[in-house]
């Protein structure tokens, strides 16, 4: 395979990639916020949805007041590995920019 031929294929799955996407990736509850009564959130992962989930750890009734629910393009909960969250979300973007093809990768991390 020429260079030319890989640089464009390069720039099509780019192309493929424009798109903002928001993937996430969720935290055990510490201490203080199993204490306090914090909810825990609920990932649904082949769905990309995560929601809020009362004490047992069902999901909170559609109409519940507090009931919180949000869709994402990706969820990785607490167990997923750093491996598996970079080979899903960055290293498309990562790879498309070596071979000269800009691509962003924001990222926010919450701690306890």
């Amino acid at each position: 395979m020429t260079n030319t031929t890989k640089k464009n294929q390069m720039k099509k799955k780019a192309a493929d990639m424009t798109a903002v996407k928001v993937i996430v990736r969720t935290r055990d509850l510490n201490k203080y916020e199993s204490v306090n009564g914090r909810k825990s959130w609920k990932v649904e992962a082949p769905h990309a949805v995560v929601q809020t989930v009362n004490e047992g750890g069902q999901s909170i009734p559609k109409n519940h007041p507090g009931k919180t629910h949000f869709t994402f393009n990706n969820v990785f909960d607490e167990n997923a590995s750093t491996k598996e969250v970079y080979e899903e979300s960055s290293r498309d973007i990562i790879e498309s920019f070596v071979n000269g093809i800009s691509g962003n990768i924001i990222t926010y991390g919450q701690t306890s």
